[in-house]
């Protein structure tokens, strides 16, 4: 290769140390927690402050900014198990092609609680809010919608992954050119594998981004309403109070049948108790 072709690869190897971005990649797993907002809103508890189209607002449009959209909701069961609740969440969920990304639950405070985290496409997010705010037997005692614009940080991913593949396709060209420096040779090798791993983990990044935005995170908090002292079941101490007085009732019941057959007996053995004791005081039987 002649020195041109040096300076060549030389000016290729800065280019791409120059797309290296200190910037953290954004999350690829749908499990991992999200950054801080940009912007964050609270409606009032309840499901009647919770209309589908009191969420759409911060939704990403045709067309327009790529969005990272999350909503979280506190969720009290009035009745039933919260793993209940839960399932019957999770089986909406996937019938609106969301993707499950966590299900558990725990007790707190003595009572069982539960947490349903789920991806739900864009179009599809203002019908599984729907139906969280109508499903029976709970209440929407918390709601926080938050959403951060990622359309930068895309685009800048994307120009990185074209000039990349500039790059690349510069560099399989010069790899193609005969030469009998093996050392020239290796340099371009290193360079096209150092561009491939860069633009891998520039698609991965990608990915990511677009998992995100095409989607809206779901996270649903649940916990079994704590019994009010109204509510607090008496039935063990009223069943306790009943034995003892049906107890003390058959107590007595079998007490006078007893004294009612032994009463003649008992009567006579007094009255000739008396009869006998009355002899000993009066031997002679005259009465004084």
């Amino acid at each position: 290769m002649k020195p041109i072709t040096l300076l060549t690869i030389v000016s290729i190897g800065l280019a791409v140390a120059a797309c290296d971005d200190p910037d953290p990649a954004p999350r690829d797993s749908a499990s991992s927690h999200a950054s801080q907002p940009e912007m964050m809103m609270m409606a009032d508890a309840g499901p009647q402050g919770l209309t589908r189209s009191g969420v759409g607002a911060m939704s990403a449009k045709a067309g327009g900014p790529r969005m990272e959209i999350g909503r979280s909701y506190a969720v009290e069961i009035t009745d039933g198990a919260v793993t209940e609740a839960m399932e019957a969440d999770r089986d909406i969920c996937l019938q609106l092609g969301c993707m499950i990304t966590a299900m558990h639950t725990s007790q707190a405070a003595g009572y069982p609680t539960a947490t349903l985290e789920g991806l739900v496409p864009q179009d599809k997010a203002g019908d599984f809010h729907t139906h969280i705010v109508n499903a029976p037997d709970r209440v929407i005692e918390t709601f926080h919608e938050s959403a951060q614009n990622r359309e930068e940080q895309y685009q800048n991913v994307q120009a990185r992954l074209e000039r990349l593949e500039f790059m690349r396709k510069r560099l399989y060209a010069l790899a193609d050119q005969k030469s009998d420096e093996v050392g020239e040779l290796l340099q371009v090798e290193r360079e096209i594998l150092r561009v491939d791993t860069e633009m891998e983990r520039l698609t991965r990044e990608r990915r990511g981004l677009e998992k995100v935005t095409d989607n809206v995170r779901f996270t649903l908090n649940y916990r079994e309403r704590p019994p009010k002292a109204g509510d607090i079941d008496f039935s063990p101490f009223t069943d306790l109070l009943s034995d003892a007085v049906n107890t003390a009732i058959s107590a007595v019941r079998i007490t006078v049948l007893w004294f009612a057959r032994w009463l003649p007996v008992i009567a006579l053995v007094l009255v000739g108790w008396w009869w006998l004791r009355r002899r000993g005081h009066d031997p002679d039987g005259d009465g004084t």
